[in-house]
């Protein structure tokens, strides 16, 4: 609900207190007299007057003179329903208008009846009853025919009407403009910065006019309302009206600077401000009021938001890069098809490896493992089943390794598996393990061919003194596994003296 203005609320106080005066002067002295009161006492004293002057003739007449009579002083009063001469015994002596019944022009108890008694030689004969109709209608004509209530409706409205012109002009003598230099204004209209004087209760006393300008086109003058009560503002500023800025600083005697402020404008557009206020005190350090100014930092805002946003995207695009330079390095490094290291990264990585391992006095080995009988597997199922089992030993070969080891397929169906350390030590019973898992566990997953058995040989050679690089380690490791493939297939056999050169045939 829209709140009334200043002047309207006054305008109606005094309205207000005039009537409650009125009123008053009423219930002491009885200044508004009652419209009913008075008739019903005019009312008796014709009926008394016209009593005295008939008394005397109406003896000597007969009843139908007197009918006659009475039917023209009905028709001569206004409001006079019924007039009639009754009996003291209580017959009737003549009646012009409605009997005592009540049947005719009016109810009874809608009319006001007025009954004087006539005397003859001191004691009564007869009376004279006269029934007027009432003054108004119940409803609202009635209370229309009230003086009081017109009384009122007048002060109202016209009283109103003068209050309201007059506190116009008395507002417009005491408005701050009036008493504020003209060379003062333009200098506050000429800063950039919304600035607003508000007084001890924070209430506007002067804007400039970058601040009215906040304020949206068309905005109604602020001069006089509470600084705090802009629509603009309220939703931005804190619930608790102590630790509104300028009210803060007035009650601590000091300035508030840097309240952020978040709001919006008359298009509902996102305003970012910057409040700084500072209190106005006199030599007393009695504190009168304080200055408010709104700095519009919006396009600063905007353009931190937009350099966040670009520093967002090169954040992704960064990341994107790094995960694609990944998806390379393990297209580079990885065989595609089991997921195992290349032989290239193999020999790339080798050097660095071999030193590591000699500067710390470790253990290094190599296993050479290959797929026993694979060709007569593609020649019997297709290479689509000879890749299926490739996968499952490379799969079978992963699960035993730590993360440290190396899995790299070598070439075709051969892959060389790199230890070092404690593994390096044990590598004749690791190769033992790898044979055992992959004879026992990789054909039974190849579901495409029925109890296809698959096996591996394998050679392990360490790493001696006499070797200069990994080629050298693997290539006594795959000697033995050539030998491994002589003695049957299906074994392990380690590097050593009787190592027999390789022969090409094995692989049939």
């Amino acid at each position: 609900m829209k709140r009334l203005s200043p002047l309207m609320q006054m305008t109606l106080a005094l309205v207000t207190i005039t009537v409650v005066l009125v009123l008053m002067a009423d219930l002491l002295f009885g200044v508004l007299r009652d419209p009913r009161t008075q008739e019903q006492e005019f009312r008796t004293r014709y009926s008394e007057a016209l009593a005295v002057q008939l008394a005397a003739s109406l003896g000597q007449q007969d009843p139908a003179a007197v009918q006659k009579l009475f039917d023209q002083i009905r028709l001569r009063t206004p409001g006079l329903e019924s007039v009639a001469l009754l009996r003291v015994n209580g017959g009737v002596w003549a009646r012009s208008g409605r009997d005592n019944t009540g049947r005719e022009v009016l109810s009874a108890d809608a009319a006001e009846r007025v009954v004087v008694p006539l005397k003859r030689s001191g004691e009564s004969w007869a009376q004279l009853e006269l029934v007027f109709a009432p003054r108004a209608p119940h409803g609202l004509a009635r209370w229309l025919d009230e003086t009081w209530l017109i009384l009122l409706v007048f002060v109202l409205i016209f009283g109103g009407m003068m209050f309201s012109l007059y506190l116009r002009r008395a507002l417009n003598y005491l408005d701050p403009k009036s008493v504020i230099p003209e060379r003062v204004q333009y200098a506050f209209d000429a800063m950039s910065e919304g600035v607003a004087v508000v007084d001890a209760r924070g209430q506007v006393l002067l804007a400039n006019q970058a601040f009215r300008a906040m304020e949206g086109a068309g905005a109604p003058v602020i001069l006089g309302k509470p600084l705090a009560s802009r629509s603009w503002l309220t939703e931005a500023l804190p619930s608790d009206p102590l630790q509104i800025p300028w009210m803060r600083a007035m009650a601590k005697r000091g300035n508030e600077s840097g309240f952020p402020l978040h709001s919006r404008d008359a298009q509902g557009e996102a305003r970012e401000l910057i409040v700084s206020c500072a209190s106005i005190a006199d030599a007393k350090r009695v504190v009168h009021g304080c200055l408010v100014t709104f700095s519009d930092v919006t396009p600063l805002v905007q353009a931190n938001e937009k350099l966040k946003a670009v520093v967002n995207d090169l954040s992704v695009a960064k990341a994107e890069i790094e995960r694609k330079n990944e998806e390379l390095q393990s297209l580079a490094t990885r065989d595609p098809l089991t997921g195992c290291l290349n032989r290239r990264a193999l020999f790339d990585r080798g050097p660095a490896l071999l030193a590591q391992v000699r500067a710390n006095g470790a253990a290094l080995a190599c296993v050479m493992v290959d797929i026993d009988y694979f060709k007569r597997v593609n020649d019997s199922w297709g290479h689509g089943v000879g890749d299926r089992v490739i996968r499952e030993v490379a799969q079978r070969l992963l699960a035993e390794m730590r993360l440290q080891d190396w899995v790299c397929r070598y070439g075709g169906e051969e892959f060389c598996v790199v230890l070092e350390g404690e593994a390096a030590i044990r590598a004749r019973e690791v190769a033992e393990r790898l044979r055992q898992r992959v004879e026992s566990d990789a054909g039974r997953r190849v579901r495409e061919v029925k109890d296809l058995r698959i096996t591996i040989s394998l050679g392990v050679a360490s790493l001696c003194d006499a070797d200069s690089d990994l080629s050298a380690v693997i290539d006594r490791a795959d000697r033995a596994l050539y030998v491994a493939k002589r003695q049957g297939r299906n074994r392990v056999v380690e590097a050593g003296a009787t190592t027999l050169p390789r022969e090409e045939n094995v692989h049939a």
